[in-house]
């Protein structure tokens, strides 16, 4: 077996096949420099995560500036937090007072979980079901994956991961099959949240056509605008208890909405 060049287990690399790491020197823009000279096109932006570019001049210079100041959240804060956070919710809907920040987007829908879960337990009300749509993919940590689309990919941690009811994609046309789930899941027992994201495993857009007509009848309150929201309108009522997560320019797209 040949000598691997890197001690590190990189994640996403199939390493029985790759047994060489390619070096990075340096980033600029779009491109990405290798040790041996050749310029290369990060194409997936470092999974979305440089979507401005990789050293980018201003973004650069804040975290030069911000790197000598201590940053601790456990009972403190510290005025470039309190500046983004007052940023983020001039943008968020009504309702929305305060900003969770976590580090990544698997994180955030874990958060928003036991969000959900504690707001129900904290109020005496024990609900513990989750709805999800189908199809859909979150992350890759236990509670993203466990609202996400069950397959080969996580198929070896099935025994850690929890029960939830799925929806079907309201697709064109079949916006009722959707309707009908929404009603059926919530007739017997309450859920504890809904979570849906609008980038689904079948790469489909969700653009989610109005189901606000099942709102009331389900007593599914606070089901607000998608994430995603250049497009149209979900129609699904006040905009409170929404967790939005949003990478860079890209939108993680994410909701938990109880």
């Amino acid at each position: 077996m040949p000598k691997k060049t890197s001690l590190i287990w990189h994640p996403f690399t199939q390493h029985a096949l790759q047994d060489e790491m390619t070096k990075i020197v340096r980033g600029d823009g779009a491109y990405l420099h290798t040790a041996d000279g050749h310029r290369i096109i990060d194409a997936i932006s470092s999974w979305w995560v440089v979507t401005h570019g990789h050293c980018h001049p201003h973004i650069v210079s804040a975290i030069q500036e911000q790197a000598p100041q201590p940053i601790i959240f456990a009972g403190y804060t510290h005025d470039p937090a309190e500046e983004v956070a007052a940023l983020l919710l001039k943008l968020a809907p009504r309702g929305l007072d305060h900003v969770f920040f976590s580090e990544s987007g698997s994180a955030s829908v874990e958060v928003a979980l036991k969000m959900a879960l504690g707001y129900w337990h904290n109020i005496g009300n024990q609900r513990v079901r989750i709805v999800v749509m189908q199809h859909s993919y979150h992350g890759d940590t236990v509670g993203a994956m466990s609202v996400g689309a069950r397959g080969v990919f996580n198929a070896t941690y099935g025994p850690l991961l929890f029960d939830v009811t799925s929806m079907p994609f309201p697709a064109t046309d079949r916006e009722q099959l959707t309707l009908d789930a929404l009603e059926s899941a919530c007739r017997n027992e309450m859920p504890a949240a809904f979570c849906g994201a609008s980038d689904t495993g079948g790469g489909q857009n969700a653009d989610v056509p109005s189901l606000g007509a099942k709102r009331n009848e389900a007593d599914l309150r606070s089901l607000g605008r998608p994430v995603h929201c250049r497009r149209g309108h979900d129609g699904l009522g006040p905009h409170r208890n929404i967790i939005r997560v949003r990478a860079g320019q890209r939108y993680a797209r994410y909701r938990l909405l109880f």
